[in-house]
């Protein structure tokens, strides 16, 4: 249906700014910024300046930025194997012609 096709739609287009471009919306990037693995990822620590940035690391200790560390790849390799076993069974049942059952992964 046309209508649940329309509703998909990004009220932008993607890549909000491209390189020689002279402006950008800055209501598009911050639309796709939200899809952004550095906007949905846990464990990250965000900063305003570089100044802030590095007052940051500074006020951690290795200990605490090694367990950031971690506990960001732990995050990565868990959601590796729910995508690899989302996929597996996507292609099967794609090819099986069955997708009532595909489920996403827990």
């Amino acid at each position: 249906d046309a209508k649940d096709v329309q509703d998909w739609r990004h009220p932008y287009k993607p890549y909000c700014s491209r390189r020689g471009q002279l402006s950008f919306d800055p209501k598009a990037c911050a639309h796709w910024a939200q899809y952004s693995d550095l906007a949905r990822l846990p464990h990250s620590r965000y900063f305003s300046s570089l100044p802030d940035c590095l007052l940051q690391l500074h006020s951690e200790s290795d200990a605490e930025l090694a367990d950031r560390s971690r506990r960001m790849r732990e995050f990565q390799s868990e959601s590796t194997a729910a995508a690899t076993t989302f996929w597996q069974r996507a292609i099967a049942a794609l090819l099986a012609k069955n997708t009532t059952n595909l489920m996403l992964p827990d």
